[in-house]
């Protein structure tokens, strides 16, 4: 990971974003006008967090290599409040676990199998 883990993200669940696409849909603009959305959970999660989530949802022991930081944006949150305010929409499945465990178990019950994982000690 780039420097000490810190650099802060917004996650966003494949199904709140399909829903957002839906919702947005289901209220389009007056006919010749265009909206723009930020479409986001409005949360941040630390890329450490996301190593913490991982190793909780799939019992795995991360080895995680710090590499230098990278020029990069520190925090980067969308505000919904707007998609939120004109559809409706809101994301339900956003949590960090979740997404990282509907991930897991899409990976790991796919008919095509999960390549092995590196984990510490093996």
């Amino acid at each position: 990971m780039n420097g000490d883990g810190s650099t802060t993200r917004d996650y966003l669940h494949i199904t709140d974003a399909a829903q957002a696409f839906a919702a947005c849909l289901a209220h389009p603009p007056h006919p010749g006008a265009a909206t723009r959305y930020n479409v986001g959970s409005g949360h941040g999660t630390t890329v450490l967090e996301v190593a913490a989530a991982v190793e909780r949802v799939t019992g795995l022991s991360l080895t995680l290599d710090h590499r230098p930081p990278a020029p990069e944006p520190p925090i980067l949150i969308v505000d919904p409040s707007k998609v939120v305010a004109e559809t409706g929409w809101k994301p339900v499945h956003s949590t960090i676990d979740q997404i990282v465990g509907d991930t897991w178990r899409a990976d790991t019950e796919s008919p095509l199998g999960v390549r092995p994982i590196r984990t510490s000690g093996s």
